[in-house]
Parts: C-alpha cells; structure tokens; sequence
C-alpha cells in the first residue's frame, strides 16, 4: 500500500507539473512578466499553506533558528532558481525545450548520489534514468524539427534550471531528515515569496 501511496503521489506530482509549464506558457504568451508568474505562485501558496497551519497545524511551523538560513538557502536557490530559469526557458524557447532540460538533472542527482557515496549506482538506475529522459523527449514531441529551439540566452537558462532543480531535490532530502514534508515545504516558499518581495516590491507591481 505504501509503494502505490507513492506511485500515485509521483503521478500527481507530475500532472501538476505539466499543467504548470502549460499554464505558464499561456500567460507568457500574453505577455505577463517571467518574474510576476512565479511570485505569484509561491506568494499565494505561501499565504494559503500559512492560513492553514495557524488554524489546524500550529506545529508544523516550529523550527529552530539557526535552521532557517537552510530554508533561506532551499527557498532562494531551490525553488525560486529553479521556477524562474524554467519559466525563463519557457518564455525564450517551448516546454518541451524546457522541459527536457530541465529533467536532465535526474542525471546529475545521480552522479552526486555516487559521488557522496549516498545511494548506490546500479545499471537497473542508469537504464531507468535514460528511458525516463527518452520518455519526456518524446513525450513532449522531441523528435519534430521547431519543437526544441535553442538560444545562447535560453541554452544558459535551461541549464541553470537543471542546476538549481537538481539542488532542489538534493537539499531537500537533507532538511527531511531534521523536518516534516509539510515543514519544509512552507518555509522554502516563504523564503521564495520573500525573496521575489525585494526583487519586486508590491509598489512596483501596482
């Protein structure tokens, strides 16, 4: 039950987030600002997911504080990196360019997995980690000539979204060992939110 639990939850995650990029390709298509989209995102998620623990979790939100620059550190460079240069690539290029550039960092999470000695590297997760790629190339229409456009600007976001969201994934699983899921995700995005605060104030978007 446990292993379908997850399955499903995997399956979620990644309807999500295909709905995401084509819901962002549509309002980048109307000219909303990159910036915008993503402070929005995580600004309204921040405020719901707050409401929510003040009134039925409290706990969740109970951390140290000398672990809150981890969160700073997860909610900038993880999740606010990686949403932005994968909008960005988004706006510059098509999803599927972003999309397959970006999820080339399953490749990279496994070689830091090896490196760090955290996980073993067996040839059954090399195979799975090249079909999952061959899989989104041609799930996303890969192999039709103008569906994967490239400029040296989006060529550089592109593989900043791969750098950041391989963070992302990395970072995270450290900070669950110490916190919940639910803990962890509220202060990174509240630390996104706060971050796109300064990067763009309230006034300016008025």
């Amino acid at each position: 039950m446990r292993d379908l639990k997850g399955y499903l939850l995997i399956m979620a995650a990644a309807t999500f987030w295909g709905c995401s990029a084509t819901a962002a390709k549509f309002l980048l298509n109307q000219d909303v600002d990159t910036i915008l989209i993503v402070q929005t995102r995580v600004g309204f998620s921040a405020l719901l997911l707050l409401l929510f623990y003040l009134l039925f979790k409290p706990h969740l939100l109970r951390v140290k504080q000398s672990d809150l620059w981890r969160f700073a550190l997860l909610g900038v460079l993880g999740v606010a990196g990686s949403n932005f240069t994968y909008y960005f690539t988004i706006k510059g290029s098509t999803v599927a360019t972003a999309i397959i550039l970006q999820y080339t960092a399953p490749i990279f999470v496994m070689g830091y997995a090896a490196v760090s000695k955290e996980e073993e590297i067996t040839s059954l997760k090399v195979v799975a980690c090249v079909v999952s790629l061959l899989g989104c190339f041609l799930a996303v229409g890969g192999y039709h000539a103008g569906v994967l456009t490239l400029s040296p600007g989006t060529l550089i976001s592109g593989i900043g979204s791969m750098v950041t969201f391989s963070f992302l994934i990395i970072y995270t699983r450290h900070i669950l060992k110490l916190y919940s899921v639910w803990t962890v995700t509220f202060y990174a995005i509240a630390f996104a939110s706060v971050f796109w605060l300064f990067v763009n104030p309230p006034w300016t978007i008025v």
